[in-house]
């Protein structure tokens, strides 16, 4: 996962995150923040082919407008609903 930097004596000057997991913390990271966003009805995280990983039926995101949390019914479309189903 890591890799040292030492001197010619053996003592650690810096630590190197290798590329691969450098990527997968970032698409975690990425991950946790399209879990948690707010914002106003037209602000809703959209379907774009750039958006398809980032986006999961059931997807929270709370709709300021609104004043609730609703959810994403199909990750495919851009159809959200409240808890109960209703479509907004």
């Amino acid at each position: 996962m890591f890799d040292l930097i030492t001197d010619e004596d053996g003592n650690v000057k810096g630590i190197t995150m290798r590329a691969q997991w450098a990527a997968f913390f970032s698409t975690l990271q990425q991950i946790a923040f399209a879990g948690s966003r707010s914002g106003s009805t037209s602000a809703r995280p959209a379907h774009t082919s750039s958006s398809a990983l980032l986006r999961w039926k059931g997807m929270p995101y709370f709709d300021d407008q609104l004043g609730k949390q609703i959810f994403l019914q199909h990750a495919s479309t851009n159809v959200w609903v409240t808890s109960d189903g209703t479509v907004v």
